[in-house]
């Protein structure tokens, strides 16, 4: 039964909300991710090991470092390297403005998870250090249908350092997302 006078107006059987669609992102302020896991690619398609670190601002926007270890024991290329910027993830706060996020939870995360990159890298190649520019793609898919927890992410990177050609890198992690409330951030 409804009190509006247009039938298609109010309907209560529709009107049953089973979930805001933040999904535990507004928990806090702050997301806070930690990453391990492996790197291939360059011009001498290699394997490396990859431990990164992020933290976003209603999962908009944000900065993350990470570092790159070879595991081949004398690499031809790239050795190591570390690198620091700042990422976008544009589709949450939109969407979910929006009401767009209706679920499944884990459609609805993965596809706001969609995020831009672009940062500075200092590397080591054949025992040399040289800096340049990296600019990323990537997204995740959470294990447990929520924000924080466990996510499988994948990314992509073209890594442009000095007097070479430029570098593809494709990245696969396992990463921990925790929220935090940040409250120093408005005092």
């Amino acid at each position: 039964m409804t009190t509006s006078k247009l039938e298609t107006q109010v309907d209560a059987e529709r009107s049953v909300v089973t979930s805001d669609g933040a999904y535990g992102r507004f928990q806090g302020a702050l997301d806070w991710g930690l990453a391990a896991g492996a790197r291939y690619g360059g011009a001498s398609d290699a394997f490396a090991g990859v431990i990164a670190t992020s933290i976003h601002f209603f999962t908009l926007a944000g900065v993350y470092g990470a570092w790159q270890e070879s595991f081949e024991p004398e690499p031809e290329e790239l050795r190591r390297s570390f690198s620091v910027g700042a990422s976008l993830k544009p589709l949450f706060l939109l969407r979910w403005s929006k009401d767009l996020e209706h679920g499944p939870a884990v459609a609805d995360l993965a596809l706001d998870s969609f995020a831009l990159g672009l940062g500075a890298r200092i590397a080591n190649i054949d025992g040399s250090y040289t800096t340049g520019v990296e600019t990323s793609l990537g997204a995740g898919i959470p294990l447990f249908a929520k924000a924080g927890g466990p996510w499988l992410e994948l990314g992509a990177a073209l890594v442009f350092l000095e007097r070479r050609e430029p570098i593809a890198e494709v990245v696969a992690t396992l990463a921990w997302h925790q929220w935090f409330e940040g409250r120093w951030l408005f005092d």
